[in-house]
């Protein structure tokens, strides 16, 4: 109608912090909080160990927006990660593996994972426990035994070392690429080479990353 106002847009924050979710819609404007929701974060047990409730928050994230008035007026979603955890998808975004950073499994791999990766001097990725690099995540999942493990294309993986659009915002250590050479690591060409076997199943294609 003539003379009205029109609709301000809103942008919402996705939050996935390792004790909580959390969702804010904001006026795109003036950053006023305008609704806030919040859930528990979760680890769900596998035969991989704890893994991240990744379907529980997908779930939760559309059933939020559902009961928002202002979903209409969205203009983007703004995600925030914090500590360090790594979600492998398949090509087609199905979710193969989303280990729990504290998930006791990763001790398992530790040695082998400490044998394998290349020094920090060549990734400029530092070393830390359990599931804080990415590498780790990707030999605990390559170790169930999935098909084809990769954890990334190789096209897109020193794109993505380098912070580009496939990590976005994550406190996971990306040890899979020598940034002092523009190759594939160590890890990357020795422990993810493709395999076969019964479990995870799928070719890897992206990792988001997040906590």
């Amino acid at each position: 109608m003539s003379g009205q106002a029109p609709a301000k847009e809103v942008i919402a924050i996705l939050d996935v912090g390792k004790t909580h979710t959390k969702l804010a819609i904001v006026d795109a404007m003036t950053g006023t909080t305008l609704r806030d929701y919040e859930r528990p974060s979760v680890s769900l047990s596998s035969p991989l160990g704890s893994q991240l409730d990744v379907h529980g928050i997908e779930k939760w994230l559309i059933d939020r927006f559902a009961l928002t008035p202002e979903a209409s007026r969205l203009r983007a979603i703004v995600p925030i990660a914090h500590g360090a955890a790594a979600v492998l998808l398949d090509r087609a975004g199905a979710v193969l593996a989303a280990p729990d950073y504290d998930n006791p499994a990763f001790d398992e791999v530790g040695q082998a994972y400490r044998v394998l990766r290349d020094d920090f001097s060549v990734t400029f990725s530092p070393y830390l426990g359990r599931g804080l690099n990415l590498g780790a995540t990707t030999l605990l999942a390559a170790n169930a035994g999935a098909r084809s493990l990769r954890a990334l294309r190789p096209d897109f993986d020193l794109c993505a070392v380098l912070g580009m659009a496939t990590f976005g915002s994550t406190g996971v250590r990306v040890d899979l690429a020598r940034l002092s050479h523009g190759s594939m690591a160590t890890l990357s060409a020795q422990a993810l080479a493709p395999r076969s076997g019964p479990g995870l199943g799928g070719s890897i294609g992206t990792v988001a990353g997040g906590g």
